[in-house]
């Protein structure tokens, strides 16, 4: 395939870009590099793209018709990860993430559906779903309860539209509490990992689960989709690992993998959080071939090994 990364030099998008190259891929990353994420690590994750070879890097921010009409030009695929994160980020600028999430996710759509684009794949995510019922199944109804969800649910619209309007591949993938190395500075199991480490107070905010997913899993289902869309494929799929996971075992495990005990201070749930998440995975298994592999405790031991450098 020859695929459009967007947001590649982040997170997901680096170890998305890593395997698809691996795969043999021509990969094209567009990413602005200014959306508050740590600059640093984003153009350290950049340099480690170039070295490997095969993928060509064009900043520039979806909401341009121009940086998207060059980032498509010869993409026959596209994985849609570029926008704005976080859930409590969003209760205070509700506004600039519909206009990144929503209307950017609409300029690229409008840019792809002249080109010459087999299929689209949006990487959304479980905040769709709000506290719904467990386990989530693509079929229940969403009720976001932060603008971040309401963005994503939007966007989610925009791609189905897409594939109707223009008879092109569209699929979403609602993606669950994905952690990994090079993992975002803001979320939890880095944020408590990195307490820990410098003996620094951990913040445990009501008492929660969530579905945690090894991001070499995500990468799989959302390669997976890739090319389900590239033929033409079109819904929802959830991304997630099918087992919750609670936010005091995970700082059990992390201390155990440390080997260092956090200081804890226990507070009530923050606006706009959910309490549970857990991923009913059947459908992406059935049609995606979606397989994860990598159990909480194997991946918070690699992700401690990481953050150690041992």
């Amino acid at each position: 395939m020859r695929v459009l990364v967007t947001g590649g030099s982040g997170f997901i998008g680096f170890h998305l870009c890593c395997a698809l190259i691996d795969r043999g891929d021509r990969v094209t990353v567009l990413d602005s590099l200014t959306d508050g994420y740590d600059p640093a690590q984003k153009l350290d994750n950049l340099s480690h793209l170039a070295a490997k070879g095969g993928v060509a890097f064009i900043r520039g921010d979806i909401r341009s018709a121009g940086a998207c009409d060059a980032a498509l030009s010869g993409a026959d695929t596209v994985i849609h990860l570029a926008g704005l994160a976080g859930v409590r980020e969003s209760i205070g600028s509700p506004e600039l993430y519909t206009d990144v999430n929503v209307r950017g996710t609409a300029v690229l759509l409008a840019r792809a559906a002249r080109a010459k684009v087999k299929g689209v794949v949006f990487a959304s995510s479980s905040s769709v779903y709000g506290d719904g019922a467990l386990p989530f199944l693509e079929s229940a109804p969403l009720w976001p309860i932060s603008p971040y969800g309401c963005s994503k649910r939007a966007a989610e619209l925009l791609i189905s539209s897409f594939g109707n309007s223009w008879n092109k591949g569209a699929i979403s993938c609602r993606l669950f509490s994905v952690y990994g190395p090079r993992q975002r500075p803001d979320l939890a199991m880095r944020k408590f990992a990195a307490a820990i480490l410098r003996g620094e107070q951990v913040t445990i905010y009501g008492d929660c689960t969530r579905d945690y997913t090894h991001v070499s899993d995500t990468v799989n289902g959302l390669v997976g989709a890739a090319e389900r869309a590239a033929q033409g494929g079109r819904g929802a799929y959830n991304i997630g690992r099918g087992k919750g996971v609670s936010t005091r075992e995970l700082l059990e495990m992390l201390e155990n993998k440390l080997g260092k005990k956090a200081r804890v201070m226990f507070a009530p749930m923050q606006e706009g959080d959910v309490t549970n998440t857990l991923a009913d995975i059947r459908k992406a298994e059935k049609e995606l071939g979606y397989a994860p592999k990598i159990d909480i405790a194997e991946g918070v031991a690699g992700f401690a090994r990481w953050m150690t450098g041992r």
